[in-house]
This record gives C-alpha cells, structure tokens and sequence, in this order.
C-alpha cells in the first residue's frame, strides 16, 4: 500500500436551477482518486451562496492535506 497525499481547494459552484454545492479539486500533491471522481458536497435545502462560500472558506483554511492508501 502506498500512500498519497495532496492539498485540497474548495470552491463553491451551482447547479442549474441556482442551487450551491462545494466541490473539492486538487490544489497539488498526488491525484487522488477523490479528485478522479468529481466529489462534491451537498448542502442542506435552502444554502445561499454566501453561506457555501463561508463553508468553502473555513475548509480551506482548516484542511491542510487529504491523505489516501492506494
């Protein structure tokens, strides 16, 4: 087993009918498989997009690395 380690970015995006969700990329470091399949986070009916981006925010400040055994 190996393991792989990279920095994640969250950012905010929206579906169609106006909707926000956070979607997690790979900022560096290895590609994870959680990068490979396009995870994203659902937030609970009726999220503002101000409130999905003081989440992304407080992610990005408190998550340093996402580690993986492949």
């Amino acid at each position: 087993m190996a393991l792989q380690i990279a920095e994640p970015y969250f950012r905010v995006a929206e579906f169609p009918d106006g909707t926000p969700f956070i979607f997690i990329e790979r900022r560096e470091g290895d590609e994870l498989q959680l990068f490979k399949n396009g995870t994203d986070f659902r937030l609970p009916v009726g999220s503002t997009m101000e409130q999905a981006q003081a989440i992304a925010d407080y992610l990005n400040a408190n998550i340093d690395r996402i580690a993986e055994n492949t």
